[in-house]
């Protein structure tokens, strides 16, 4: 009976699907620890498939190998990256835009209260777009800005139909 590593199980996977590493991201083919490589093609290509954007994924994996980091930590790294863009998926709804995605995992990150990024969810209009309202919200909390008060004010405005400017 033939073993397989736990990295090269992901790989075989992407072959059966008629994927390459390769044909996720390049740069994960090139630059990311060999180590790891395959988990995290893998990674982004479920992401892909579902419609998630993977770049942050992809960021997390190439900085993390770039610095020199153990492979395991890195790929712990991927794998909340990966759970937060989808839970930020959940909490949005399937219509929201992949900036949106991107700005709800990044909120999620820096700790906002999950019912607050909700509330975006179920009181936006259908035209309506949020990304750089949840992004100034995180930058505010990096900041020094206690959370539910960063929250409570971007949603707030947000909600109140503000433009990007504003």
């Amino acid at each position: 009976m033939k073993r397989y590593s736990v990295v090269s199980l992901p790989l075989m996977a992407l072959a059966a699907a008629g994927m390459t590493v390769a044909a996720t991201d390049k740069r994960v083919e090139e630059r990311v620890d060999k180590r790891i490589r395959a988990q995290v093609a893998a990674i982004v290509a479920s992401l892909e498939k579902e419609g998630l954007p993977p770049e942050e994924v992809v960021d997390y994996a190439l900085e993390g190998t770039q610095k020199g980091g153990a492979p395991q930590v890195i790929m712990n790294g991927v794998r909340k990256w990966a759970r937060d863009l989808r839970r930020a998926r959940q909490l949005l709804g399937p219509n929201a835009s992949e900036d949106e995605v991107n700005a709800g995992a990044k909120a999620i990150r820096s700790g906002v209260d999950e019912a607050k990024l909700e509330r975006f969810r179920h009181e936006k209009g259908s035209q309506q777009r949020y990304a750089t309202a949840m992004s100034t919200m995180t930058y505010l909390i990096t900041k020094g800005v206690p959370k539910d008060t960063a929250a409570n004010v971007l949603i707030n405005v947000a909600l109140a139909s503000a433009s990007d400017a504003d």
